[in-house]
């Protein structure tokens, strides 16, 4: 951490999350090259080998997911 003091912050977000923010969310002026696709949760129906914390199912990832998706639609980043 001592080398990335800034990821202290997002210590309960998801590696994919990270990327999404630093690479794209943060810089808008990546609007133009970044794509977002985002899995309709009945798409897959496996067992996942996680905790139900971080399961596809909890509240709290689904408010993540949420919170990612809005921010992913905002007009700077809407392809037309």
């Amino acid at each position: 951490m001592k080398a990335y003091p800034w990821l202290d912050t997002y210590r309960d977000r998801s590696l994919t999350e990270l990327e999404i923010i630093h690479g794209v969310l943060n810089h808008p002026e990546a609007a133009g090259r970044a794509f977002f696709y985002f899995r309709d949760k009945d798409f897959l129906d496996i067992d996942r080998l996680s905790t139900p914390e971080s399961s596809d199912e909890s509240p709290a990832y689904q408010a993540k997911l949420e919170e990612l998706k809005k921010r992913s639609e905002s007009p700077a980043y809407v392809w037309q």
